[in-house]
């Protein structure tokens, strides 16, 4: 084997490589930045079950002082 060769398999090897690691860290960026908007959907769902809870007792002491 001769260094053209042996340059040709390396250039071969690498470039699908780097791609591939390169693919993999975007992929796990993606993945972070959805762990953090689903956590603050998460927050947000809770926030308005609480609002909607207030408003709901908030409904029946109206409806009990009747």
């Amino acid at each position: 084997m001769n260094l053209d060769q042996l340059a040709t398999i390396i250039g071969a090897v690498v470039g699908p490589l780097a791609g591939a690691v390169a693919a993999y860290y975007a992929i796990r960026q993606d993945l972070a930045v959805l762990r953090v908007r689903i956590d603050s959907h998460d927050q947000s769902l809770v926030h308005a079950l609480k609002r909607a809870d207030n408003a709901h007792e908030r409904i029946d002491d109206v409806l009990s002082k009747r």
